[in-house]
């Protein structure tokens, strides 16, 4: 099978990316802007020179195979949303959509536990995305076209580019009175080696003539922020500074209900911990 993916250069996508490649189940036509991401070519591995915005270069080079598969994990906007399928000939294809729990915040339907604040507690770029991404998929639901979507929370790893990993591991016992962190303050979140497996296991199964527009949603049990400072410093005394839960990343008090959490192997501590202390030079 086919796969036209978007957004494999850097973090989740690199890592997904990767074990698509090392499956060797699928043909991959990777699509790049400027500068290709650091995986070689080889007889399943293609690369596409595009620039996704613009509807002429769609349609002159992404049309030239028919896709079982679009994985779209670098789209922020209803806009790049549509100019990609509205542009790709030939629609039968499942478009998988890479996006964020706290699409819950924006959908009256799904249950939720949250801190009905915490929309404002958001930095505002944080705000714009979380609404855009709930943007595309109400857009995707209007579609007859068949679709995927991941809904990611927190997501953390090795080269994490927007902050959260070292962000949150840099909290020390100082920050818990400094903030006034209780101990229902819980954060949910995924590791990125976790999610990749869970998307792959899931791409793996599915058989394009049978499937069924579905959402998956991808959330480790919540922690309590009190545990993780506690299992930081066993590992490592040092105090931070700096941290301001006013711009914090990961919203406090935003659970979601086991009953929405789909096909996860839960993170621990000891394992996500074990992780940061062969991987990050802040642990």
């Amino acid at each position: 099978m086919k796969i036209l993916f978007l957004g494999g250069k850097r973090f989740y996508g690199n890592s997904l990316l990767k074990e698509l490649i090392r499956l060797k189940k699928f043909q991959i036509y990777v699509v790049y802007r400027n500068k290709k991401p650091a995986i070689k070519k080889t007889n399943k591995v293609f690369f596409i020179k595009c620039e996704r915005d613009s509807e002429k270069e769609i349609l002159k080079k992404l049309n030239k195979e028919r896709y079982d598969f679009v994985f779209d994990n670098n789209c922020y906007k209803v806009e790049n949303c549509k100019k990609l399928i509205q542009n790709l000939k030939y629609k039968n294809f499942i478009y998988i959509f890479t996006s964020t729990v706290m699409t819950y915040i924006y959908n009256n339907k799904d249950k939720v536990n949250y801190n009905k604040k915490i929309i404002n507690l958001l930095p505002k770029k944080a705000k714009q995305y979380i609404k855009n991404k709930s943007n595309i998929e109400k857009y995707l639901t209007t579609l007859n076209i068949k679709y995927l979507i991941f809904r990611i929370h927190n997501l953390i790893g090795i080269n994490d580019h927007s902050g959260k990993t070292n962000f949150l591991f840099d909290l020390s016992s100082e920050d818990l009175n400094k903030f006034d962190i209780k101990e229902k303050d819980k954060v949910q979140f995924a590791l990125v080696e976790d999610v990749v497996k869970i998307v792959t296991k899931k791409m793996l199964k599915i058989n394009p003539k049978l499937f069924n527009n579905e959402y998956l949603t991808i959330a480790n049990r919540p922690f309590s922020l009190k545990d993780i400072i506690y299992e930081r410093q066993k590992i490592n005394k040092k105090k931070t500074s700096n941290i301001n839960f006013k711009s914090f990343p990961i919203p406090l008090n935003y659970i979601i209900k086991k009953s929405e959490i789909r096909d996860q192997k839960h993170t621990d501590l000891k394992k996500i911990f074990n992780f940061l202390k062969k991987n990050l030079c802040t642990i």
